[in-house]
């Protein structure tokens, strides 16, 4: 027997003995002063929910099945993602009817159900690009009590190589988070998309999906702090900080830890739209006095951006410090023009993604050189294999990249 068939043959038996046990809880969301906090673990519904639960989840998996078409609407009508719906309906997805028994172990995938007495969650397909691939789920809330006091939930997951999973290393590596859309013909049921790292799943390697947690929340509540489902969005990523008083909507959250909702798939290499990645060298400018080295850029459906390599950040200074850089970064980023056959694109300067130092403390990154500084600055998508011509100007040195 293969080492292939052997490693097949452990891991369907690892899933078989071991699904059923509690992981670690390897996500702590620190939000201090939560109303409360369960935890769920996989089980067995009722007999009457399940029998509901069946009926209606192979609806929606019959949905799915039925090609890219249902994808596409889904992400266009309930997700409001356009760009993922128009990949999705030219072919850049893969769903239960594209799945292939022999790749990957008989754990849950794609068209699968797992159920707990708070959820239940089908994965219906992925779609994409190498750049930003997006998982689409649907989902039925269980509880009744979960039901009436809260309106809405997300849920929070984390995507990671197999055998980052079986070597228990998920807690190296950060969530993301999927918001629920309710359908409109069935208040039941639930359309949530999570963008997922491309790191795995554009690569054909056999994949880790899993469920860390859900949290529940009003819409009331959110209306009374002011707060958009985007800024709560933004917040969770990072991206955009709520204010002080916006922040006490939290409060008014309740999480639950869910253990054992683990999807194990492989995504073909072939599926997802090429995005286009080029390296540069020479593309160099400085800003009152500071060095910004651009050596890399990627070319997506979502997006379009460039890494820069910072000449120049004050040595001492950590990753937890924050300073004069953070503030000429972002100069930088204000006079940044990328024009592509004579239109003018400009980064995204309204958020904390964009145009804020990091530091690769442990050299992995790019040029490998362990404490290097880099920015990143995130434009509006084009089609770059069709451009012409792309420049990158500061307003005064242009760089002909095409």
């Amino acid at each position: 027997m293969s080492f292939e068939s052997d490693y097949r043959k452990d891991m369907d038996s690892f899933c078989e003995e071991n699904f059923t046990v509690s992981s670690e809880d390897m996500l702590a969301l620190a939000k201090s002063g939560k109303k409360g906090k369960k935890r769920i673990r996989r089980g067995a519904v009722g007999t009457a929910s399940a029998i509901i639960l069946i009926s209606a989840m192979a609806a929606t998996v019959a949905a799915g099945a039925a090609g890219y078409g249902p994808m596409a609407f889904i992400f266009s009508h309930y997700i409001k993602d356009e760009t993922t719906a128009q990949l999705a309906e030219q072919g850049y997805a893969y769903t239960v009817t594209d799945k292939d028994d022999s790749a990957a172990s008989d754990c849950k995938g794609f068209g699968d159900t797992i159920d707990t007495d708070l959820i239940s969650t089908t994965l219906i397909g992925i779609a994409g690009d190498t750049q930003q691939p997006r998982i689409l789920l649907d989902a039925r809330i269980n509880d009744s009590e979960f039901a009436e006091e809260f309106d809405r939930f997300f849920i929070v997951t984390k995507t990671v190589d197999a055998q980052i999973y079986d070597e228990g290393n998920m807690d190296e590596y950060g969530p993301s988070y999927g918001f629920a859309v309710r359908d409109d013909d069935d208040a039941s049921l639930y359309h949530i998309s999570v963008d997922t790292p491309p790191a795995w799943v554009t690569g054909g390697q056999e994949t880790v999906f899993t469920i860390e947690s859900l949290q529940g929340y009003s819409t009331a509540m959110l209306d009374r702090y002011g707060v958009t489902e985007q800024d709560v969005e933004d917040s969770w990523n990072h991206a955009k900080p709520l204010t002080d008083s916006q922040q006490e909507v939290f409060l008014t959250f309740r999480e639950y830890d869910i253990d054992d909702m683990i999807y194990r798939f492989v995504v073909p290499d072939n599926v997802f739209k090429r995005s286009y990645e080029e390296e540069y060298k020479g593309i160099i400018f400085i800003n009152d006095g500071v060095s910004y080295d651009f050596n890399f850029a990627e070319y997506g459906s979502y997006e379009i951006w460039f890494n820069a390599y910072i000449d120049g950040i004050d040595p001492s200074r950590t990753p937890e410090d924050s300073g004069s850089e953070d503030a000429n970064a972002y100069s930088l980023g204000e006079k940044l023009v990328l024009t592509i056959d004579g239109t003018e694109y400009r980064p995204h300067l309204d958020d904390n993604a964009s145009a804020l130092p990091w530091c690769d403390t442990a050299g992995e990154a790019f040029n490998g050189e362990a404490g290097a500084w880099y920015v990143a600055y995130h434009f509006d998508a084009a089609d770059f294999d069709s451009a012409q011509s792309i420049t990158l100007s500061d307003g005064e040195t242009v760089y002909t990249l095409k």
